[in-house]
């Protein structure tokens, strides 16, 4: 179908499609913009020649206002501060900038730009973390390592007193008497953390270090805290304690601690936690009479050897098994006593009676009431 305007002729099937491809031109046109800008994102992230993110970048969220942690720095809390900001910093990837691992560009580079832009950010998200007050006293500078250095000078002076009794507290630090394992290394642990804060070790910072020197001095730290931990551990401990320190390579701390926490509950099935023997099991009643506690140990040869640990002493006859307000020689003998061939298991004296029977029994008797 054709149709005459102004004297022209037109389709209007061709028409149709003329618009049609114009749509189409324009949907092109669209999805190459898209692709441009898709692209143009990607080229604004800096990126380094091995394909990591650069230093240099800064996302659209970072501002020179912003503050990065919630500490302010006021002058005593400088530890804290410092290691709490220098956190925040290694997860922006800008440490480099404090402690110059990031050095300068020559001029005339192509990166001196997005070093000073990135720089002067670092300087304004330090300055943020300074309380007001303290912060006019500080000098503006352009250098992030510079201000850092200042800031460090001036407010960590007083580390020395602070170092000299963390560690001493450490040398002092020892396991109580009522005290579990978990509780006295926990209380170890904050002094560790707390020696970490004032005494830095060092670290290689050259870039090319191949010794291994790190990993060194993180072994020798590790094994100075195992040593500070097992010298606190009572004596109770000491063939565990022994065992542990024989053996080449060192265990870690951890290890050396699962190691006693399993000592630790093998003794708490054999004895109370106070390490006394139990008085009310000392004696049972055996066929109507009580029996005789007596501690013993065993010889080599597997023979039961009497001993007189946990037992009374009597102050007048200096024998053992009795004490002086029940001792025969001062309140005399009961009928029918007789010596048992003990040489120190018997009360003051001797007597020749053999008469045997009721007297012997209630000798018995008399002894574990008033001896135990």
């Amino acid at each position: 179908m054709s149709t005459k305007i102004d004297g022209e002729v037109h389709t209007s099937g061709s028409v149709h499609d003329s618009a049609t491809t114009q749509g189409d031109v324009h949907d092109s046109a669209a999805t190459q913009g898209d692709v441009s800008s898709s692209d143009s994102d990607s080229d604004s992230i800096p990126m380094t020649k091995d394909g990591k993110l650069s230093p240099y970048f800064l996302s659209t969220s970072d501002k020179a206002g912003d503050k990065l942690i919630v500490i302010t720095l006021k002058g005593d809390n400088y530890d804290e501060w410092a290691l709490k900001l220098r956190g925040v910093l290694r997860s922006k990837k800008k440490t480099g900038f404090i402690d110059r691992s990031i050095k300068k560009p020559a001029d005339g580079s192509d990166e001196l730009e997005d070093w000073y832009m990135v720089n002067a950010m670092v300087v304004n998200w330090i300055f943020n973390c300074i309380d007001p007050d303290l912060g006019s006293s500080i000098s503006y500078v352009e250098e992030a390592k510079v201000l850092w250095d200042d800031i460090e000078q001036r407010f960590s002076v007083g580390n020395g007193p602070k170092l000299h009794r963390t560690k001493g507290s450490i040398m002092a630090c020892k396991k109580g008497e009522k005290e579990t394992i978990t509780e006295y290394l926990g209380r170890l642990k904050k002094l560790c953390d707390e020696l970490d804060k004032f005494d830095r070790q060092p670290t290689c910072t050259c870039g090319g270090c191949k010794c291994g020197l790190n990993k060194q001095l993180d072994k020798k730290r590790d094994e100075d805290k195992l040593h500070a931990f097992l010298l606190g551990i009572d004596s109770a401990y000491s063939t565990v304690v022994s065992n542990l320190l024989l053996q080449e390579p060192l265990p870690s701390l951890n290890r050396a601690y699962s190691t006693l926490i399993q000592e630790e509950g093998v003794k708490g099935k054999l004895v109370p936690l106070n390490g006394a023997r139990s008085t009310e099991n000392r004696g049972a009643p055996v066929g109507g009479f009580a029996a005789r506690y007596t501690p013993s140990t065993r010889t080599p040869e597997g023979e039961e050897k009497e001993t007189n640990e946990g037992r009374p002493k009597c102050d007048h006859c200096n024998k053992w098994g009795h004490l002086k307000k029940s001792c025969f020689e001062l309140i005399g003998y009961p009928k029918g006593w007789r010596e048992r061939g003990r040489g120190n298991g018997g009360r003051g004296g001797s007597s020749s009676s053999t008469g045997p029977g009721r007297g012997s029994a209630a000798a018995a008797r008399i002894n574990e009431d008033g001896g135990q």
